[in-house]
Formats: C-alpha cells, structure tokens, sequence
C-alpha cells in the first residue's frame, strides 16, 4: 500500500514537472523572439547600414 502511494505521489511529481518544463520552453521561444526583433528595431533606428535579411538564421 505504502509502495502504491509513493508512486502515485513520484508519478504526480513528473507530470508537474514536465508541465513546468513545457512551460519554460514557451517562455524561451518568446525570449528568443523578442531578442530577435530587438535587434531588428535597433538595425531599423540605429544604424547607417541596410536591414538585414529578416529570414538570417543568426538573428
């Protein structure tokens, strides 16, 4: 009985886990999003050079 609970208890465990990793992911798609256009408004405001191709890997 006591084994089953544990179980339950480490089972709950990883599913909360796994939904905060989810979670940290999306917020490190927008960080990485927001980083990107950042740098696309700082290029449009800041600098005598042309724009960059939007579609650059490395932005």
């Amino acid at each position: 009985m006591r084994v089953d609970f544990s179980e339950q208890i480490l089972l709950k465990d990883v599913e909360n886990m796994i939904e905060i990793i989810d979670k940290l992911k999306e917020i490190s798609i927008g960080t990485r999003e927001f980083i990107r256009y950042s740098y696309l408004y700082y290029q449009i405001f800041h600098s005598n050079k042309p724009l960059e191709d939007p579609t650059d890997i490395h932005l």
